[in-house]
């Protein structure tokens, strides 16, 4: 999953041959389309997608890796974008694994995105108070 359209381009670009991808630019039909390939067609290894556009509505349950290459300030976002690909009765193992270089805006990204889901999460399980 990326953010940027010039990001999934270069990707797209080196891996041509055996991917698909489906971003901001792509049109409704072909999107469809790709999706349709990457479940279908065994010479496509690689499913390349934003994270808004591919991130919410489409099952990539046959996926066995999932690779953030970037990451968005929303933990939902990213969470929605790891559930395409893990779906109720997936029968394999999923790794997930987000990209982050030292000292990028990427690693001050991750750790705010950590903080937020630990709030999420804090608020989510907060046990009633008795009065």
């Amino acid at each position: 999953f990326v953010h940027h359209n010039d990001v999934a381009d270069k990707i797209y670009e080196h891996f041509r041959e055996k991917a698909v991808l489906v971003y901001g630019p792509t049109k409704m039909e072909d999107r469809q389309a790709a999706i349709d390939k990457f479940w279908h067609d065994d010479k496509c290894e690689l499913f390349i997608g934003s994270l808004k556009t591919s991130g919410l509505g489409i099952n990539l349950q046959n996926a066995a890796n999932v690779v953030f290459a970037e990451l968005d300030w929303v933990p939902g976002v990213i969470t929605q974008a790891e559930d395409r690909c893990h779906r109720i009765g997936q029968d394999k193992s999923l790794l997930v694994q987000h990209l982050v270089a030292s000292n990028s805006m990427d690693s001050h990204m991750a750790k705010k995105i950590v903080a937020k889901q630990k709030s999420i999460q804090k608020a989510l399980n907060r046990q009633e108070v008795s009065t």
